[in-house]
């Protein structure tokens, strides 16, 4: 419990340094829980095999830009990791890193909005092509409250690094 983890009888400075190292905590333990659900969601995504339609002779590739942009994403989770696990975190990588989860899982967001909006369009017509199917399958509604638990994850890195360089520092 954070009230067993603080004297609050101890000094301002000693009270914010671990406010701090409990924040850095949760922050670590958050990018380590996204990046493994964000790992599973490539993981089926590669599984899917590429599939036919009645236009022969190419097959419909699932969708490599949603797959490159999860991939993005994963990647700057895992730099965020590294990161954070540092002795004495850099404040400006933190913060540039926390700016790049918010937009890069605004952008996906953004994609799958699209893609949804196509797919309903479609489906009035057709059955939607195999990389719409992959959206759907893949990401789901699970993989949008993932991508807006990634886009507050970076929101809190950004403002913890940015109350850091205000001066309160760890110690």
């Amino acid at each position: 419990m954070l009230s067993e983890r603080i004297n609050w009888q101890a000094t301002s400075s000693e009270v914010n340094s671990a406010i701090h190292h409990i924040e850095l905590d949760y922050l670590r333990s958050t990018v380590r829980r996204l990046k493994e659900e964000t790992s599973s969601v490539l993981e089926l995504g590669n599984d899917l095999p590429n599939r036919g339609h009645n236009n022969p002779p190419e097959l419909i590739e699932t969708d490599e830009d949603a797959k490159s942009a999860i991939t993005f994403i994963w990647a700057d989770l895992d730099f965020a990791g590294r990161e954070l696990d540092q002795v004495d975190p850099d404040l400006s990588a933190l913060k540039r890193i926390g700016q790049t989860l918010v937009n890069g899982a605004a952008k996906v967001l953004a994609y799958i909005g699209q893609k949804a909006d196509l797919a309903i369009n479609e489906s009035v017509k057709e059955t939607s092509k195999t990389g719409t199917k992959w959206l759907i399958t893949v990401m789901g509604v699970d993989f949008i409250s993932k991508l807006e638990a990634i886009q507050k994850a970076g929101a809190s890195i950004l403002q913890f690094a940015e109350r850091l360089a205000q001066g309160a520092g760890l110690m």
